[in-house]
């Protein structure tokens, strides 16, 4: 008996000591950390590492897990203001030493079934709320309901109803579309989304921007829809400088592209699309950014209620609003700057007279979309012109 209470001891020993197993390769500027997780037997990354031109750290991803493998923590470590003097330090296991470097971090909250239902930022500010499962399905009787649910609603209502009611709601992603095929070593194309979107949405936007482009390879940040409610309140607090989770991930991903293109000093460039809300996301995600990252953006917004001006040290920058478009009045002095010719970065499109438009799938949006995307695939001099000094 005594023999197989040992045996057993040995065993869960074991079973511990290996969850202390790191692996660590590099990828494209990165060093990823990975552990063994038993319960899940499978590995799971811990961290991420990005290296910038010199080779030293500049941002760190990190993913606390709980034993059954869920995320229960996401943190981002690095100069995320652009005003942070402390040095990022990572340690054999890839987790950053705690000297001062500024962190943003995400917890996340799961129900008894292990759906994820709620993500809190480290402040414990709720930030989104799900109203239904988004991991993994299972083939049980509850799933089968809520499709067959979901399906009946839709019917009934319509799938904009929901959507508008917020029952697609989701959870702030970084993709990239149609990877492989950059136009060249130095440029990437950005883009980020507006309000009422739903990954359907942001898919159709993605093959559209693509499509126009040359099939060129998109980097995006999708910013899921609430409902008409949460959104609007995102909004509110978006427009008065509140920092957004789209904002973070996306000045994250800027920094990391330009660094994978050889840092801000080897001419590299970034494209970045921005429609509606996406656009005020894209201004406060600038703000974290150092002078010298400004300078590789070239911005355009469409239909925004930001209208980011030629000031603030970008590459360049061009705001196109539909004359039929409400929205870009939400930047008052902006607006009126620009109908009395003192703004040349915004450019108004489209006929005086007609139905409101907003959305980026009118017919004047995806003209301008096409415009753009024939200049781009031309290799024209507004892309290829030097950055400046």
């Amino acid at each position: 008996m005594l023999r197989i209470i040992v045996l057993i001891l040995l065993t869960f020993s074991s079973f511990s000591y290996s969850q202390d197993v790191h692996i660590k390769h590099s990828k494209d500027h990165e060093l990823v950390y990975e552990n063994f997780n038993p319960y899940t037997n499978a590995y799971q990354i811990e961290s991420i590492v990005t290296l910038g031109a010199n080779g030293h750290p500049i941002l760190c991803q990190t993913i606390d897990f709980d034993k059954k493998g869920r995320a229960i923590k996401k943190s981002m470590y690095g100069n995320l203001s652009g005003n942070c003097h402390a040095e990022l330090i990572i340690d054999d296991k890839g987790k950053p030493l705690q000297n001062g470097i500024e962190v943003f971090s995400t917890h996340c909250h799961y129900n008894k079934k292990g759906n994820l239902i709620k993500q809190e930022i480290s402040s414990g500010t709720t930030v989104k709320t799900t109203k239904r499962p988004i991991t993994s399905r299972s083939l049980s009787f509850s799933t089968y309901a809520e499709e067959k649910f979901e399906t009946a609603m839709g019917t009934i209502f319509g799938k904009g109803f929901l959507q508008f009611a917020g029952y697609y709601s989701g959870l702030t992603t970084t993709g990239v579309y149609n990877e492989g095929n950059n136009l060249n070593e130095k440029t990437r194309v950005t883009v980020i989304n507006g309000i009422l979107n739903i990954y359907s949405d942001m898919k159709n936007i993605l093959f559209a921007l693509s499509s126009t482009h040359g099939d060129v390879t998109i980097h995006y940040v999708f910013r899921p829809t609430g409902g008409w409610t949460s959104d609007m309140w995102n909004c509110a607090l978006v427009k008065m400088g509140f920092l957004s989770e789209p904002a973070l991930h996306l000045a994250t991903l800027w920094k990391k592209l330009i660094q994978e293109m050889g840092g801000t000093k080897s001419g590299a460039k970034i494209v970045h699309y921005a429609h509606s809300l996406g656009a005020t996301d894209t201004y406060n995600a600038i703000e974290l950014l150092t002078p010298e990252e400004r300078k590789a953006l070239h911005i355009v917004t469409l239909g925004a209620p930001t209208l980011i001006p030629d000031s603030i040290g970008l590459a360049s920058v061009m705001n196109y609003a539909s004359r039929r478009d409400a929205i870009c009045m939400f930047d008052p002095l902006g607006y009126i700057r620009s109908w009395s010719g003192n703004e040349t970065n915004v450019k108004f499109v489209g006929d005086t007279y007609g139905l409101p438009e907003h959305s980026i799938y009118t017919e004047t949006y995806q003209e301008v979309l096409k415009e753009l995307g024939q200049v781009f695939k031309e290799c024209n001099q507004w892309f290829n012109k030097p950055s400046p000094p």
